[in-house]
């Protein structure tokens, strides 16, 4: 039967030295060098905590940027199709403006003439 003339005991994820604690979130094996703060995780949590919050703050800034080209596509849309009807309302006020009549007299005209 085999047995170990040494007590077992994991090592560092950081150094190698041997290990008395363990991070609180993935429970990688830490020495006394590399055991963290109470209210921190090891370093490689932190990185990763770290890059999520990176990571997220882009995706707010990209969806911003949608947002606002949407936005800015819709406001475009609209000021052309509003100016569009603008001017036809403008073209069909100019047509019942002929020979200085406003659109009434032409209106009363037209009814007399038919």
């Amino acid at each position: 039967m085999a047995f170990r003339s040494k007590r077992y005991s994991e090592l560092c994820g950081m150094c190698r030295k041997p290990a008395r604690a363990k991070c609180l979130r993935c429970d990688k094996p830490l020495c006394i060098d590399h055991v963290p703060r109470r209210d921190t995780r090891c370093d490689a949590c932190e990185a990763e905590f770290k890059e999520s919050i990176l990571q997220r703050e882009s995706w707010q800034a990209d969806d911003l940027q949608r947002r606002i080209r949407g936005s800015s596509i819709m406001s475009y849309v609209s000021v052309v199709a509003l100016t569009g009807v603008w001017l036809k309302s403008a073209a069909k006020y100019a047509a019942y403006r002929v020979g200085g009549q406003t659109r009434r007299e032409f209106l009363a005209e037209r009814k007399n003439k038919g």
